[in-house]
């Protein structure tokens, strides 16, 4: 298109070779336009389509798409350039977009998978490809994905050479299980060595919903290039097209160039592809697209139920009421007697007649202070200035305003490195005499933390969504596992091999070795006056500790009671089981272990008394 000079200078450079199917299709009578190809046409509307968002747009982008429909699937990839430099720079940025996106891609992380760990996003998992041997810089592929997402890694489509690094996971609770990949392309690599390994991957892949997000160092704004062409037909060739058309990556006085992209062989998911220059970390500027797949259904971040008020003046009447009722209580072997007045006076007197939704703000990355926000702001500003006082005639610019540029960067970047790593030392100071916070926080430094329980799972081959359904079969499996190993032991012993039973280890038993004293009602409060506020439990330990003067002479009678007679009730049988992912497959049951929280009764029993009822129910078994 011919053009004046004044809009060639304002005009974005745009990659699009099949803008000449649109302009073909104006031709057409909307009943005859058979030949045009739509697919092409809606690769077209989305490279045309592509430009840069400020921040204000992003999140009026995002909560137009949400107000349309589910939320959607979205991902965002940036060439960060080491983490060990920019990571702490990315936390700032990714908190500036206020918008989360589901996928965050990498590329030149310079680390191995080993310490991933050490460079952790709060509410993601990592996943990393390890570095290439013997380089220390400019390697190293990784993608960060939502807690809620479930993801299985494409084992046979991870590659780490000097011409390709690659790394693909599979999320499969979504509308529709998409795979998403992340490469990066060494500019010094071999291309005819990339585009064959690039070959065997998109063979492997599934032939729909794949997009490969990736620094590929071939620049589609570059006309007559080798490079391009081949890169071009091969993309064409397996029915992939890109999704960013305009500068990815601009050094000052240097044309900028479109090496950054996103693939995608299911062009029609896309709503809308664009760049984050405002948030650029070195000379790459972040990449992203919107899907039309929905995400799956979770709870809105920072928000609970409360269905219990705890509150003094509510708990002032639960001692009261309780202490009316308590003394009417006849003990006896049936421990529910006591477990329902004790239940039925907290629900008469605490819980609220209709759950209320109250707002809890995560603290995620609380170091990350608005004043820092502010400063990265003005960062961006100083370096705008500079790259605007760039011409012909002055290639560097002014020095007076590069010099400032490049003084604020580096001193903002000791700042941030300094505020996270003051934060961390402060909260574990502040923690010191509790080990169980300070193995917290430890274990946030690690990256360590228990991933969520999320559907689907495959169940006889099938993938099962309804959480019933799943609950039921998690139930099933925990309960077979001793099963399953006791018959194992039959097997042995079918085979006539020796093997041991428990009672073979066990002392022989003397009837007469030991005396019981009675469980007394002081020894119930001190126990419970020492019991720690912030267990897991299901009655909150302050009520308890408010009402212990109460029933702890009801309870050390029925104690006493249910030992004398060897019994231990049903009811105190109960506990709530959750899962908790180990390792490998996260829609395979076997890759979970169960972890019990059991009534308060049970759970938080004086350990003391807890000794004699279990020597006392041994004795009696053996007996």
């Amino acid at each position: 298109m011919w053009q004046c000079q004044v809009c060639v200078g304002t005009t974005i450079p745009r990659y699009n070779p099949f803008a000449y199917i649109n302009r073909e299709s104006e031709k057409f009578h909307e009943n005859d336009n058979e030949g045009v190809d739509t697919i092409l046409q809606s690769v077209s509307s989305i490279l045309e389509a592509c430009h840069p968002y400020n921040n204000t747009e992003l999140n009026e982008l995002a909560d137009r798409l949400d107000k349309e429909k589910s939320p959607s699937m979205s991902a965002m990839f940036l060439n960060i350039d080491g983490n060990s430099s920019n990571f702490n720079t990315l936390l700032v940025e990714l908190k500036r977009l206020r918008y989360s996106f589901p996928i965050i891609g990498l590329a030149e992380t310079n680390i191995d998978e080993e310490i991933k760990n050490l460079f952790s996003i709060p509410g993601y998992s990592s996943y990393y490809q390890n570095t290439l041997k013997g380089k220390c810089k400019g390697t190293g592929v990784a993608l960060y994905v939502r807690n809620d997402l479930n993801v299985t890694t494409v084992e046979r489509a991870g590659f780490c050479t000097p011409d390709i690094e690659s790394l693909f996971i599979e999320i499969s609770n979504t509308d529709n299980p998409i795979t998403v990949g992340v490469i990066y392309r060494p500019p010094s690599g071999d291309i005819k060595k990339f585009l064959n390994t690039m070959d065997y991957i998109v063979q492997i892949l599934p032939k729909s919903d794949v997009h490969v997000l990736g620094d590929f160092n071939i620049d589609l704004l570059k006309e007559s290039s080798t490079d391009t062409e081949l890169f071009e037909d091969f993309f064409l060739q397996y029915g992939y097209a890109p999704v960013i058309s305009i500068p990815t990556h601009e050094r000052p006085n240097c044309r900028g160039t479109c090496i950054d992209n996103i693939l995608t062989n299911s062009s029609e998911s896309v709503m809308l592809s664009g760049t984050l220059p405002g948030h650029k970390i070195g000379d790459h500027t972040p990449i992203f697209e919107f899907l039309k797949t929905g995400l799956p259904k979770s709870e809105k971040q920072g928000k609970t139920w409360k269905i219990y008020d705890f509150s003094n003046t509510n708990l002032n009447k639960f001692v009261e009421q309780l202490s009316s009722d308590m003394p009417n209580l006849v003990p006896s072997a049936q421990f529910s007697e006591f477990q329902d007045l004790f239940n039925k006076t907290l629900d008469n007197t605490c819980k609220l007649a209709k759950p209320k939704e109250t707002k809890r703000t995560p603290l995620d990355n609380t170091w990350i202070t608005d004043g820092i926000a502010a400063a990265v702001n003005k960062k961006h500003d100083l370096r705008k200035n500079w790259t605007d006082s760039i011409t012909d005639k002055n290639p560097a610019g002014d020095s007076v305003l590069r010099e400032t540029f490049r003084k604020y960067r580096k001193l903002l970047q000791h700042i941030v490195n300094t505020a996270k790593n003051t934060y961390k030392c402060n909260k574990i100071l502040e923690n010191k005499e509790d080990s169980r916070k300070t193995w917290q926080l430890i274990n946030e430094l690690r990256g360590k933390s228990r991933k969520v329980v999320k559907p689907p799972f495959l169940i006889n081959n099938e993938r099962i969504f309804e959480r019933r359904i799943i609950a039921n079969e998690f139930n099933k499996y925990f309960n077979s596992i001793a099963s399953n190993l006791n018959d194992a032991i039959e097997e042995h012993k079918i085979a006539d091999l020796a093997l041991k039973s428990f009672e073979d280890y066990l002392f022989p038993s003397r009837q007469q070795s030991m005396y019981l004293e009675d469980c007394t009602p002081d020894e119930i409060m001190e126990i419970v006056k020492n019991f720690e506020n912030n267990k897991s439990s299901d009655i909150p330990i302050r009520v308890i500790k408010k009402s212990v003067h109460v029933f702890s002479e009801t309870l050390s009678i029925y104690f006493n009671i249910l030992m004398k007679a060897g019994k231990f009730p049903d009811i105190l049988k109960l506990g709530k089981v959750t899962p908790v992912f180990k390792k490998g497959n996260p829609e395979l049951l076997g890759n979970y272990r169960p972890t019990t929280q059991t009534s308060l009764w049970r759970e938080k029993q004086p350990k003391k008394l807890m000794k004699k009822e279990t020597i006392y129910l041994n004795v009696f078994k053996l007996t």
